[in-house]
């Protein structure tokens, strides 16, 4: 999309484009990570099935 809005700006070819941005380790950010997958499957809801024999 960009490439049709500025087509001087953005290289020709997705190889080129990808190299303008910086990288990262992935084990810098792994504990935030973590911490917010681990926020996203809590339940505050009391589970309403029960269990009878």
């Amino acid at each position: 999309m960009e490439k049709h809005a500025e087509p001087d700006k953005v290289p020709d070819s997705p190889e080129e484009w990808l190299d303008e941005f910086n990288t990262f380790s992935i084990y810098q950010v792994m504990p935030e990570i973590i911490k917010q997958r681990g926020l996203n499957i809590q339940s505050d809801i009391e589970s309403k099935k029960t269990s009878q024999k």
